[in-house]
């Protein structure tokens, strides 16, 4: 059984610390949301996984866990939403 995380934020915290450590692990699915698309769809294309254009779509995917790695979580749209899992 895969782990599903859904990561919120992909900006380098995320591409350099958590998501090379996570993406090598072979049970563990990823799941994507960024305020800037174009950053989701770059983690996808390094460590796989899927963007979702929202938090309630990541949210939606239900995932196991959901890690908030962007610095003004409060203005992301929608993150209150995450607080569902």
């Amino acid at each position: 059984m895969n782990l599903k995380i859904g990561i919120i934020g992909t900006g380098n915290v995320a591409i350099r610390n958590y998501l090379p450590c996570l993406a090598a692990q072979e049970d563990v699915e990823l799941g994507y949301f960024s305020r800037t698309r174009s950053k989701a769809d770059e983690a996808v294309a390094y460590f796989g996984g899927t963007v979702h254009d929202t938090v309630d779509g990541l949210v939606d995917w239900s995932p196991d866990a959901v890690m908030v790695a962007d610095q003004g979580d409060r203005s992301i749209p929608g993150i209150d939403g995450a607080s569902r899992v």
